[in-house]
Parts: C-alpha cells; structure tokens; sequence
C-alpha cells in the first residue's frame, strides 16, 4: 500500500512535488534538513533547458544532397539523423540512419545515386522548444520516432535526441532517489 504524505513526518513540503512528499510541517525545512535544497522537479524541464545544457551545434542538410555524403557527415559527426531544411532555412524533411537502411535493404546499388529529398521524411513531428520533457518524450514514444526537432516559432532551434532524453531520465531517478533518501534521512533524526 502506498505511503501518503502524513505517514512521513518530517518530509519536505516541496511545491510540484509527487503527493509522497506534500506536508504541513514547514518547522522541518527551517531546522536546516531541507532548508538550502530547492528541488525544481525535473518534470517541468523543458526541451530548451536540455539544448542549452549539451550545448550542442546544429548541423542540418538540404534536400539536393547526396546519400553518399549524408552518409560521410552522419558518421564523422556521430549522430543519426539531420534535419532537412529548404535555402530559405525552413524545415522540410528530416533523414536519419533508418531511413538509409531501410533504402539501401530496398534499393542496395542505386542508393549512391540518390539525394535526400528521394528518402526524407516529409511528415515531421516536432515540438515547441517550451515544451517540458516528459512531453517531448510522449510525442516521441507516439511516432516511435528518436529525433525529434525542436522548433522556436516557426525556425528550427536544435534536434532532441532519444539520447538526450535517456540523460534526462537518468538524471530525474538520481534526483528522485537522493530526495527519497534526505527524507527517511530527516524522519529518523526527528
């Protein structure tokens, strides 16, 4: 049975915190246990909090490149797909490993000769670059899709990565722990 928040006396009183750590007793937070830890709840981070975190730089391709050179920059950069955009800059397609596998499982020799606009994507998903985490990663699980790219308006702002969000969520349960653990830490020293 779960525990509620009045079975831990003593537990912080954190604002957007899950219900476990909701209490009355702010006499707690003034002794010191909890007094100096702001825990902003990883949940409300948004998509751009994690670009701006891996300071990562944008590296988009244009519909009349190569397969061959895709190819050549995908692995040189170590990434697994690129955000295809028109001379205008605005965001057309997108084209990623699997969609050069899945060409190449098809069509093997006449891949060299073709260009992205013959196996990007066209229907992109993407996302406001306000959007919270825990969203970006439904809309992503949704399309089944790991690059998802993240939009300021109407121009693209960066590429979210199924890697990016694997270290938020790594990062959200060591959080999550280590509050766990100050709580049954300031219920034992009540």
């Amino acid at each position: 049975m779960p525990q509620t928040a009045a079975a831990i006396k003593g537990a912080p009183d954190v604002p957007g915190a899950p219900a476990l750590f909701q209490t009355n007793s702010r006499d707690r937070l003034k002794k010191g246990a909890w007094s100096n830890r702001t825990f902003g709840w990883r949940l409300s981070m948004r998509v751009s909090d994690v670009l701006k975190s891996n300071r990562q730089s944008l590296a988009t391709c244009i519909p009349e490149e190569s397969i061959t050179s895709i190819c050549t920059r995908l692995s040189a950069l170590n990434i697994g797909a690129f955000p295809v955009c028109d001379a205008r800059g605005a965001l057309v397609g997108i084209i990623s490993e699997r969609d050069i596998v899945r060409a190449f499982a098809k069509d093997g020799a006449r891949l060299a000769d073709m260009h992205v606009k013959d196996l990007m994507t066209r229907d992109v998903a993407t996302c406001p670059k306000d959007m919270t985490m825990v969203e970006a990663e439904k809309l992503m699980h949704k399309h089944r899709i790991r690059h998802l790219p993240v939009m300021d308006g109407a121009k693209l702002a960066g590429m979210l990565s199924i890697r990016d969000v694997m270290v938020w969520r790594s990062q959200e349960s060591r959080d999550e722990a280590n509050v766990l653990r100050d709580a049954m830490i300031a219920v034992r020293n009540r």
